[in-house]
């Protein structure tokens, strides 16, 4: 028994608390939607110096502290403009160099937010959407994790009519989100906050790596709870979740006849025996509300999951994993998948997570993925994985991110 369980079995000893579990790792989980006893609020420590440490109170973080300092700059400004400059609706997207009785207001709002600059080289009563504009707008856009087209549409125009009241509520409603994090929040781990679309590789209140991710859809939403994570797999097969095979795969075998051997899929029975896609009448094969079949990927280039796939204990099978579809990391919202976590740089996680194993570099992950076979490689730690919604984010530079808030929150809250 390594010094993690030891310190669990010692906890459940001393406060009196059974686990019926075989395995008490497997019921550290937590939904972060609910409230939590002091037991689930250790999560995961490394060492008694930790276990300690959180016993004792709350952790820092640089966010939490940003966004406190980012509270009291906004509460100083609102005073500099008492009354926001609010935009009247208009019937049709604002474009370059267009003229509009609005664009003044646009200028004012982009000048108080620092997204226009140099405020001396133009004319603050133009009616014309000129280049500086635009390029100000860009930067606003991609502010908000829009796409930075430069266009003044419907979703651009609600965002610059938040006036800097609506602001500060954000800011205040995130930190109190942070708040609830924070005793968490120690050793190592990894903070997934889904609402800006990254992933942040952590010691105690260092960021030592930052992935940019895909997340659950709207209508799939991640979920948002912490639970370890505890093995490493190269290579992996996918089994297709039932949920996905009749929602999303059916709808393309339908299609194309040769979807499933194009994209490296086995059909099976409930025996296990596999089946030609052909020998299926697809277009009744739910006729009576029952699917007899089991669909898996097999490893390789197209695999949904990619090269690697970071398993975590949770009840909602939820992992992060590679994705091939690269290409959907140039959008600016990412709320794309169907609840698991696309990670665009996996293999940087793991050289990360593995530390402290025999696969500790770049080139010995590389070569277990050369090799073609699925391989799994448990951590000789697990390593808690916090999936979390923080829409308000200050970068390094200073620049302050508004989340698009793809599962409207922030509007519930």
């Amino acid at each position: 028994m390594n010094l993690f369980r030891t310190f669990l079995l010692c906890f459940f000893l001393f406060t009196g608390i059974s686990c019926a579990m075989e395995d008490p790792l497997g019921s550290f989980f937590k939904d972060e939607t609910k409230d939590h006893s002091a037991l689930e609020s250790i999560s995961f420590i490394e060492n008694g110096k930790n276990f300690i440490k959180a016993l004792r109170g709350k952790q820092d973080h640089p966010q939490f502290r940003k966004l406190k300092t980012l509270l009291d700059d906004y509460r100083q400004r609102q005073e500099s403009m008492p009354e926001w400059p609010s935009l009247k609706a208009f019937n049709k997207p604002i474009k370059y160099l267009e003229s509009h009785e609005e664009i003044p207001k646009i200028r004012k709002i982009l000048l108080f937010w620092g997204d226009l600059k140099n405020e001396e080289e133009f004319d603050q009563a133009s009616l014309i959407y000129d280049q500086q504009l635009q390029d100000a707008v860009k930067r606003f856009q991609s502010r908000h994790y829009m796409e930075s087209d430069g266009i003044i549409g419907g979703k651009t125009y609600a965002t610059l009519n938040l006036s800097i009241a609506d602001r500060i509520k954000k800011i205040k409603l995130n930190i109190e989100r942070w708040r609830h994090l924070l005793s968490d929040l120690i050793g190592k781990y990894i903070l997934v906050n889904i609402a800006n679309y990254h992933l942040y590789a952590m010691h105690d209140a260092e960021v030592q790596l930052t992935i940019p991710v895909i997340v659950g859809k709207p209508t799939r939403k991640t979920p948002l709870f912490m639970a370890p994570l505890n093995n490493v797999v190269m290579n992996p097969g996918w089994g297709v979740p039932l949920s996905i095979l009749l929602k999303d795969k059916i709808k393309k075998i339908r299609q194309d006849p040769e979807y499933l051997e194009k994209g490296g899929y086995v059909l099976s029975d409930d025996e296990g025996h596999p089946i030609a896609s052909n020998h299926v009448d697809w277009d009744h094969v739910l006729s009576h509300h029952h699917f007899p079949y089991h669909l898996r990927q097999n490893p390789g280039k197209k695999n949904a999951l990619g090269a690697i796939k970071f398993n975590i204990i949770n009840p909602y099978a939820i992992y992060l994993h590679g994705t091939p579809d690269l290409n959907l990391f140039d959008k600016a919202s990412r709320s794309l998948s169907s609840g698991c976590i696309r990670l665009k740089h996996p293999i940087d996680l793991a050289v990360w997570t593995l530390q402290g194993t025999h696969y500790n570099t770049l080139e010995k992950i590389q070569d277990l993925i050369d090799h073609k076979k699925t391989q799994s490689v448990p951590l000789g730690v697990p390593i808690a994985v916090h999936f979390s919604y923080i829409t308000v984010w200050v970068d390094d530079d200073g620049t302050v991110t508004f989340s698009d808030d793809p599962y409207k929150m922030d509007k519930s809250a």
